[in-house]
């Protein structure tokens, strides 16, 4: 009789286990998080969330402790390369199917002076205006936002979905989907849930560095995309002095 009982309880409980999971991939259940702290999204996955934020900022860690950087970022429509060292960054156009008369020339910042260089190639001129802009090292952008949501009373959350293992650029990563949460009343809402047409970011984290490589915006729950920003050739204590000297010969405008 008891056996038969526990059985009986048994089949209940998974019934009802399989309501719930129905209900919610039809919606009717909503993605609603309590204020406190969002769910770890992935949890039981091979990478959970949290192991994907340490990942990131691991990544950030290896930028901070070196001043000296350079890399390619690559995108459809043109490329670019760019050189960090101390206070002083430079970014040199590669290529550009829209304004191939930009390819080679490049912007110089640099902080200590506070002065920034437009330095154009084909019309032999440079226009000097005080710092107006400078490219953050891209997985800053990320590594931000993961420190700036971490405060309890952040508005906005994130947290990151792994998909899969794959390789891009001859690197092994993973492909992840950056998941948002905004704070509505006392409970955070799963945008990505909420608003499934809407396009969300994905990453491709080198698993042995923590460098993001790569992004591109998907659907929430596509397992695979073609890359949209590849950054590559990233090399530690490359740039030198030199690279950052204003070429001869060029008129010079301040602005």
């Amino acid at each position: 009789m008891k056996t038969k009982k526990f059985v009986i309880a048994l089949l209940c409980f998974i019934a009802i286990l399989l309501i719930i999971l129905l209900l919610k991939m039809k919606g009717v259940i909503p993605t609603v998080l309590p204020s406190s702290l969002p769910s770890q999204v992935g949890v039981n996955l091979k990478y959970s969330s949290d192991d994907i934020k340490n990942l990131i900022l691991k990544g950030k860690e290896t930028f901070d402790n070196m001043d000296n950087v350079s890399f390619d970022i690559k995108r459809s429509y043109g490329s670019m390369h760019y050189y960090y060292k101390g206070n002083k960054i430079k970014t040199i156009i590669t290529s550009s199917s829209e304004n191939p008369d930009l390819i080679g020339s490049s912007i110089l910042t640099d902080l200590d002076q506070e002065k920034e260089y437009y330095i154009f190639d084909d019309s032999k001129l440079i226009t000097v205006t005080s710092p107006q802009s400078s490219y953050q090292i891209h997985q800053y952008n990320y590594s931000n936002k993961i420190e700036l949501s971490s405060s309890p009373d952040s508005e906005t959350k994130f947290e990151y979905l792994y998909r899969k293992d794959e390789m891009i650029d001859g690197k092994d990563c993973i492909f992840v989907e950056e998941v948002t949460f905004s704070k509505e009343n006392d409970s955070y809402i799963n945008h990505n849930k909420a608003l499934p047409q809407e396009k969300v970011m994905a990453l491709w984290i080198e698993k042995s560095t923590g460098f993001i490589i790569g992004t591109a915006p998907i659907l929430t729950d596509q397992e695979s995309a073609d890359v949209d920003l590849l950054i590559t050739n990233i090399s530690f204590g490359s740039v030198r002095d030199s690279d950052f000297e204003l070429p001869s010969g060029y008129t010079i405008r301040e602005k």
